[in-house]
């Protein structure tokens, strides 16, 4: 171990460091050494570093060990340590006694002053901190070392570091509070003031060294420090000190002021240092002007020399102290040429804008004006405002507010001033023209100052009252008017700067005021004057002339309106003159009169030219001044105006105006034309598919207004009845809109509400309407009550409310009610979705309302299709049983089945019922809880349930109903499970869990009378020999335990004949499951057909397990079959004989089962008879299911051979790799190779003929999944030999040229099976995913051939295997690209099924997963040449972004930036568990996701080098993504799997000690070579394998290409898609290529050298034998000469 390879300590280990634990072993008489600790000497500011201090005796006594201990720390170089030893002191400080704490006194000042200026913030703050434990504790045991603390205690409390210095001021005040502060300051000031002249004048970077390891630039960041805390004290010391005390010190000080180094701090390259010399600088000038006696030529040009600093850290700093030079400093401008070094800094500071800190800069302006002393006034005048102009243009103060703003204030200030001036040459008038107007010129004229606005007004509010007695402010109001002649003049016209200035000056108390400068003289008394007014009662001075400029501009701006075409901005421009000035004298200035100022804007109104809004606006501002006749003119010319959103407007400023007392508005709203359009608003509210989005709201909207209340008239509504009673007509024909209309979800929440209202008021005879009318209105109240779009709360209860009381207040006939349930009823089966329970809630209230049972049959008897609908889907259920070999039909009657299209309107409507009789009984059940808490429990609970449950009106119905859900969701359960990938049934899945849910409720509901009524009805269908009635029996009996008892009673009875209703029920595997009786008779039934040599006995062996086990049967009925198919027992069964057809398929079951259980029963006779007998089967098979591809009992009988297929080649896979069976029988000899050789051509052969008539087929039967799933699941265990040497049909290859190394039918077979990927039948596409897997040994094989006999260069990847798929993958790359294009990595993309995009883009996926197959079997430089293929198509990088938009929501998550790192198990399974295309799976946007997590899986394992390019490129925000998903979810299992095939593999490596380490990562592998071992340690990062990956040798031997090996290894691993076994295996072959025909050395006899580990590197000229350098030193050292020891030569 190198001394630089020290373990970084843990934060907050509680174990303390080596240094801490040598510490611990000390004597308890430590020596420690003092200097300065106690008295009144001027303690010297120490930088080096805690001397090795000592102690005589007696003072090591009076200290606790732990407390040397802690001492101790405090002498540490480990900063971590120093903080550490400082926080334990404050604790040991705490709790010490008066003796401990004098003791630590003694000791503390040296220390104190060294830590307090510490390197380390950390330790600074942690000093100050234990410094404040230490002095609360000594008290006045601090008296004799305060003065030695003083220093660094006072410096400390202005350290750079804000916590620090907290912690010494808190420490400071604690200590001296209130005035002591002060004394405590005095009574130390010598010795503060002579640490500050230290640390200042005195120290350098080289004294300030804390520790040697300090770079230059720490050093430098530590002098900084010093100088600027200490000059900050020393500002703050002259601040708090009073003037007699600083003279008392008058000499120490004057040695800081006229020492050079303290001057020279006016330039340091540190802004923070410069500040706070000038800060000192200012403090002196300010307190102790005395100070600089004689100093005054340094001083001056000091301070005036930087007045053009531009760093903002400095520059009011800088400023502070050139206005105190100025006041304090006699004839300052004596020591200073101003024309040469003032002057041209204030000029570039003015044109430069104060370089963006005008705010700061522009207020010391006044001031700098009134001292300076110019040689020409009026030269210096005119360049100072020029130039304050020139910065006011900059674009750093045209973009901020408060920049402009300070230039602005400033400039008006500082001319005032000046004008004030008596000695100025100049007129005052021509002054204020010269640069005012100017000023104003800019700010108006050029939009750019838009900004200096409101500072301007600020301004001129305040300029203009001070200079009217005078008339200066004469020359402003002719320029203003010269400004309105050249906008009248101006064609192109933009005065918005010019009116808001207008506006402004109109009432400046909505200036944002600001601070501002007191003029004395006239000024003065009239600003005071104004400024003393009440708020209410403030006018300006200057409103007439003020009043002019106003009517001016608003005149010339309501003409050039009228004149112009796009009147935008004068409109607005006009409103704000209006609203600004609004008065009779400023209308009648403008116009005429009131009236004809309201004629023209209306004029403006009714031409739409400007916003409508202004223009309103404007005309209820001249309400005021109308009389009763021109507002009733007003509001006719209103009412004319078509467009609603004016109209709009005009009301919404009606009702505000009669909020604010005009009583006119409601006879307005009220009149008869107004009426009328409320009514034509209705209709147009009410055709909602005819009105456009604006309409409606607008419309909604003056509806509402009109009928809120009026604030003038006692809260009455604007509009009157007649026309409300109106406007509920048109509704009523609006409620029966269809739902399409009401998908404005805004607008209906408004109707909503405004319906809930107005029937609430309705229903309460406010209004008289005809019974229909209310009829109709109810009706569309129901439909709205029902609409699937959200209402919020109080809407929904407010129609549910109007509902209940309409149906209360309505006297229905019965014949009335059922028309009235039937249009009901039609309305909740058009409106109810899983999604939408709304109508069964509103059914159940209208139900409870009327409590009619008929009503209640209408609810459920709606649907006239419904019967049809479940006789087809029954007939579908058993059509697919009869093929599975489930159902055996009776005689000739094959169930008829073409669709099951209806099955998504069968089960909404199923859900329909059985949520409406969910609801009735959750009602009835709050009706039996009220019923009971009336009697006061008196009655049992039993007998209340049967009062009110079976003496119900609704006893009968709900029993009937509930029958027929039963049926009717067994059938729903059952069509989707056997037709789960057709589209239909897919898109009724979540509607089928519903229902389940909701079955299971009614099951929980209903009393257990009603359960067993229901089953005793089924079961006796059952006996009858309805296979469906078995379906409803086996759902009673799950949701009731008593049931199946009463069913193992009916099983345990003898019987003498076989009948079929039992054979159904022995199947269900859970009636058989502990019942011994059952299962007693069951075997006996079994026998006795066996004895019978019945065929349908295999049936009884086949459903139940157990009964394989009873070997002698097993063994006679095995001798039966071979018995039967020797004597072509089934020769017609293939000729339509039902009965053949039972047995047949029951004799196969059997067969099939025995082979997958225990195979080895069959001895050779047998296995030649089963395997003759099933090549028949297949051949009669393939002729008649070819000839009647719809008959289902053809394909039943292939559905069934297929498994047996599959299980026979299951058994001879195992026989081929020499695993024995279960038992010891022993297996013919050529059994394997007849399987080989005759049976496997022909029986594949016939099975891939039926797969290649599927991708032909023209006609597909309803049945066509179920048997083409058995065929694929067979074909996929294709053994693979075989498939290679398969060629497909010639009329189904198409021609094209060979594009591979592979053979031609190889090729073609590839070819025709790849576009199958892409095929809408998922059993065409899994088969031709699982037959080219089959066949990727064999293409990978041809490939490395290739690779084999060309050179690395020449390899075209053209020719390989991978080419074969590309039109595929670019074909699905180019769709899925597309599709997914408006979506982020890390979104979460839903593909829905049977969609074009769920079909691309698991057929996508689908070939990713075959290309990455391809590559693990592929050795590394195939694998290489793979990715490279991949890589220049551009594919891979595509692939990935498309995977991570296409995982699951919970997956990606988790991993975004500031989401809780929650994983679910969930998603840490979808990269754990295979999924790969199967036949049981479904197409859902579950395996799509599942797929895509799969294929990142393998695209990590295979392929890392392009996964980690692609991650690299990634934005910052998506790589962070990526990387924390994959090392939360996915780099476990990658590097579990790494290590696995590492662990399986080094076995076949005798050469290689291979390790592995799954906790560390590591794998360390053993190379030996003469008891000499060589080390390599392959470590994978967390986030494997996105991170690098670490490879480490111990390099003991002197081998030149160690290193090279080494990188060439990381290179492999990281960039060349390597596994961790494959760059093992290249290591190991370097190092065998390097042993590989070294001799041994001829004087050691080793090949490596046994201290030094070389290999022999000196030969002999002579021999040309090789010989170890330190061997042949040796020899010729001990031999004495220099010969060869073999040839004896000279060497």
């Amino acid at each position: 171990m190198g001394k630089n390879n020290k373990a970084q300590r843990t934060k907050n280990n509680a174990r303390p460091s080596s240094s801490g634990r040598s510490a611990q072993l000390l004597e308890t008489n430590v020596s420690f050494s003092t200097h300065q600790a106690e008295g009144f000497g001027t303690p010297l500011p120490s930088f080096a570093g805690l001397s090795n201090l000592t102690l005589d005796d007696g003072e090591s006594q009076s200290l606790d060990p732990q407390t040397q201990l802690i001492l101790k720390k405090l002498n540490k170089k480990d900063a971590v340590t120093r903080q550490k030893g400082l926080q334990e002191l404050g604790e040991v400080c705490v709790a010490a006694d008066e003796q401990e704490i004098k003791a630590i006194l003694k000791l503390w000042p040296r220390m104190f002053s060294s830590l307090s200026t510490d390197p380390d913030h950390r330790v600074r703050e942690a000093t100050f901190v234990a410094h404040k434990h230490v002095a609360k504790k000594a008290g006045r045991n601090l008296a004799p070392y305060l003065k030695n603390l003083s220093g660094p205690w006072f410096v400390g409390q202005f350290d750079t570091f804000a916590p620090a210095s907290s912690a010494a001021q808190a420490a400071f005040k604690d200590s001296f509070p209130d005035k002591k502060y002060e004394d405590a300051v005095k009574y130390c000031q010598k010795e503060i003031l002579s640490y500050i002249s230290e640390n200042m004048l005195s120290q350098t970077i080289e004294t300030v060294a804390y520790e040697k390891s300090l770079s230059p630039d720490e050093l430098e960041a530590r002098m900084e420090r010093v100088l600027t805390s200490n000059l900050k004290a020393y500002n703050s010391l002259l601040s708090e000190l009073p003037t007699s005390q600083i003279k008392d010190m008058a000499e120490a000080n004057k040695a800081i002021t006229t020492s050079s180094k303290f001057w020279k701090l006016s330039k340091h390259k540190s802004p923070f240092v410069r500040r706070a010399w000038f800060t000192a600088m200012a403090s002196i000038l300010n307190s102790a002007d005395f100070l600089l006696e004689g100093q005054a030529a340094q001083t001056v040009p000091a301070i005036f020399g930087s007045l053009d600093e531009s760093d903002p850290i400095v520059l009011s700093s800088v400023w502070d102290a050139a206005l105190s030079a100025i006041i304090s400093i006699k004839d300052c401008w004596s020591h200073v040429n101003c024309e040469k070094v003032v002057f041209p800094k204030l000029w570039h500071v003015l044109k430069e804008g104060g370089y963006g800190n005008s705010a700061t800069i522009f207020p010391n302006m006044l001031p700098l004006i009134s001292k300076v002393e110019p040689k020409d006034k009026n030269v210096f005048t005119a360049k100072f405002f020029s130039n304050m102009l020139i910065g006011l243009g900059q674009k750093s103060v045209l973009q901020s507010l408060s920049e402009s703003s300070a230039i602005v204030t400033a400039y008006i200030e500082c001319l005032r001033y000046v004008i004030n001036l008596e000695d100025v040459k100049e007129s005052k008038e021509t002054l204020v023209k010269q640069q005012l107007l100017p000023l104003l010129n800019a700010c108006i004229l050029d939009r750019k100052f838009h900004l200096t606005i409101n500072a301007l007004a600020l301004q001129l509010s305040n300029l203009l009252p001070a200079w009217n007695s005078s008339n200066l402010d004469k020359p402003i109001w002719e320029h203003f008017g010269s400004m309105l002649s050249d906008f009248n003049e101006s064609s192109e016209l933009n005065h918005q700067s010019f009116v808001e200035l207008v506006v402004l000056l109109a009432d400046p108390s909505k200036i944002k005021k600001s601070r501002r400068v007191i003029f004395a003289g006239g000024d003065d008394e009239q600003i005071k004057k104004v400024d003393s007014e009440p708020e209410e009662k403030k006018s300006v001075s200057y409103w007439q002339p003020l009043l002019r400029i106003a009517t001016c501009a608003a005149t010339y701006a309501l003409d050039a309106a009228l004149a112009t075409k796009s009147p935008e901005k004068l409109v607005s421009t006009l409103f704000h003159l209006v609203k600004a000035f609004k008065s009779e004298e400023f209308f009648k200035t403008v116009r005429p009169s009131v009236f004809s100022f309201y004629e023209d804007i209306f004029k403006l109104l009714t031409e739409e030219r400007g916003d409508s809004k202004e223009i309103i606006k404007m005309i209820f501002l001249l309400f005021e001044f109308l009389d009763q006749d021109e507002k009733y003119t007003a509001y006719d010319n209103f009412t004319k105006i078509a467009d609603r959103s004016i109209l709009l407007c005009c009301i919404e400023e009606a009702v505000h105006a009669d909020k604010v007392g005009e009583k006119s508005v409601i006879t307005w709203l009220r009149s008869a034309s107004m009426s009328d359009v409320m009514l034509t608003l209705a209709k147009e509210v009410s055709n909602m598919l005819e009105s456009t989005e604006k309409q409606k709201s607008t419309s909604w909207t003056i509806l509402k207004l009109c009928f809120s209340p009026s604030t003038q008239h006692d809260k009455e509504i604007f509009a009157n009845f007649n026309t409300v009673s109106a406007i509920m007509l048109i509704f009523c024909e609006a409620l029966a809109v269809p739902k399409t209309a009401l998908d404005d979800r805004t607008t209906l929440e408004s109707y909503a509400n405004f319906i809930g209202e107005l029937m609430s008021s309705l229903f309460s005879q406010q209004f008289k309407l005809c019974e229909n009318t209310l009829q109709e209105l109810l009706l569309g109240t129901f439909k709205l009550c029902c609409s699937s779009i959200g209402l919020s709360q109080a809407a929904s209860n407010s129609l549910q409310n109007a509902l209940v009381n309409g149906v209360m207040h309505l006297k229905y006939s019965s014949k009335n009610l059922i028309d009235m349930s039937k249009k009901f009823a039609s309305v909740v089966r058009h409106e109810f979705s899983f999604l939408n329970l709304k109508p069964v809630t509103c059914m159940g209230k209208f139900l409870e309302t009327v409590n009619c049972t008929e009503a209640f049959e209408v609810f459920l008897n709606g649907q006239p299709k419904y019967q049809g609908w479940q006789k087809q889907l029954e007939d579908a259920c058993l059509l697919n049983e009869v093929v599975q070999g489930v159902y055996w039909p009776k005689g000739n009657k094959i169930p008829l089945a073409t669709s099951v299209d209806c099955i998504f309107d069968f089960t909404v409507e199923t859900l329909l019922r059985a949520n409406l009789l969910l609801e009735m009984l959750n009602r009835k059940a709050t009706l039996l809880n009220e019923a009971y808490s009336d009697l006061n429990g008196e009655v049992p609970i039993e007998e209340l349930e049967t009062e009110l449950e079976f003496n119900s009106v609704y006893s009968d119905a709900i029993l009937k109903e509930m029958t027929s859900l039963i049926e009717a969701f067994v059938i729903c359960d059952k069509t989707v499970s056997h037709y789960k990938n057709n589209p239909n049934c897919s898109k009724t899945s979540v509607d089928i869990s519903m229902l389940k849910s909701v079955m299971d409720t009614l099951s929980v509901k209903l009393p257990p009378s009603f359960i067993y009524k229901n089953f005793a009805v089924m079961f006796d269908s059952l006996k009858a020999g309805n296979y469906t009635a078995y379906w409803v029996v086996v759902q009673l009996c799950q949701w009731d335990d008593h049931l199946p008892d009463q069913l193992c009673d009916a099983l345990a009875e003898p019987v003498a004949e076989v009948l079929p209703w039992r054979l159904w029920l022995f199947q269900w595997q859970a009636i058989l499951c502990g019942k011994p009786k059952v299962t007693e008779q069951y075997y006996k039934e079994g026998n006795e057909l066996l004895e019978k040599k019945d065929p349908l006995c295999a049936r009884y062996f086949t459903d139940f397990q157990a009964f394989m086990n009873h070997t002698e049967e097993v063994d006679k009925l095995l001798d039966l079959v071979i018995k039967w198919s020797k004597l072509e027992y089934w020769k017609s069964v293939f000729e339509g004989d039902i009965e053949e057809h039972n047995q047949f398929i029951a004799v196969i079951t059997f067969l099939t089962r025995l082979i997958e259980i225990n195979a080895s029963k069959l001895h050779h006779t047998q296995w030649d008879t089963v395997l003759c007998s099933l090549a028949g089967y297949l051949q009669n098979a393939k002729k008649f299911v070819v000839q009647q591809p719809t008959n289902p009992i053809h394909a039943a009988k292939l559905v069934a051979l297929c498994p047996l297929v599959k299980n026979i080649q299951f058994f001879m896979k195992i026989l081929e790799k020499g695993s024995g069976t279960k038992t010891n029988v022993s297996k013919p000899d050529n059994l394997l190779d007849e399987w080989k050789s005759l049976f496997v051509p022909e029986f594949y052969s016939i099975l891939m003929s039926f797969y290649f008539a599927s991708m032909e087929a023209t006609i597909v039967p309803l049945f066509e999944q179920t048997k083409m799933s058995a065929v694929g699941s067979c074909l996929a265990s294709v053994p693979q030999d075989w498939l290679v040497q398969l060629a497909p049909p010639k009329h189904m290859v198409k021609q094209h040229k060979l594009i591979s190394n592979q053979e031609k039918r190889v090729q073609d077979l590839v070819l025709l099976l790849a576009p199958l990927l892409h095929s809408t039948d998922r059993n065409l596409k899994v088969t031709a995913y699982h037959l080219l897997k089959k066949m990727l040994k064999e293409l990978v094989k041809k490939d490395e051939e290739y690779l084999l006999s060309v050179d690395t260069d020449a390899v075209d990847t053209k020719k390989l295997a991978c080419e074969l798929l590309e039109k595929e993958l670019a074909e699905t790359h180019e769709v899925v690209k597309a599709m997914l294009s408006d979506f982020r990595v890390g979104d979460c993309c839903i593909v829905q099924p049977f969609t074009d995009g769920h079909i691309y883009t698991y057929s996508y996926l689908m070939i990713w997963s075959l290309l990455l197959d391809m590559c693990k079997e592929a050795k590394s430089e195939l694998r290489y040449q793979l990715s490279c293929w991949l890589n220049n198509g551009g594919y891979t990088k595509t692939m990935l972004e498309i995977v991570f938009r296409l995982m699951p929501d919970y997956v990606i998550q988790p991993f975004h930036g500031n989401a809780d790192r929650v994983v679910s198990k969930e998603a840490s399974e979808m990269f754990t568990h295979e999924h790969s295309p199967s036949y049981e799976g479904t197409y859902t946007s579950g395996s799509i996701m599942k797929m895509a997590c799969w294929i990142y899986l393998k695209s990590l394992l295979h392929l890392p080098a392009l996964v980690r390019d692609w991650w690299t490129d990634l934005d910052p925000q998506m790589s962070g993504l990526v990387e924390r998903l994959t090392a939360s979810l996915v780099s476990k299992h990658v590097i579990g799997i790494e290590m696995k095939s590492v662990l399986e593999r080094k076995e076949s490596c005798s050469e290689l000690e291979i390790k592995v380490h799954p906790l560390a990562r590591e794998v360390i592998a053993t190379y030996t070579v003469d008891e000499v071992r060589m080390e390599l340690t392959v470590t994978l990062p967390v986030n494997h394998p996105l991170g690098p990956i670490r490879v480490e040798g111990n390099n003991t031997i002197d081998i030149a290409k160690w290193k090279q090996w080494v990188k060439q290894l990381t290179i492999f691993l990281t960039h060349q898609n390597g596994s961790i076994w494959d760059g093992l295996m290249l290591w190991k072959r370097n190092l065998d290529n390097k042993f590989q025909g070294v001799e041994e050395c001829y004087i050691c006899y080793s090949i490596l050298h046994s201290s030094n580990y070389q290999i022999p590197k000196l030969s002999c000229r002579t021999c040309h034998k090789k010989f170890h350098s330190s061997c042949l030193y040796r020899w010729f050292h001990t031999s004495n000469n220099s010969t060869c020891p073999l040839c004896r030569n000279l060497f």
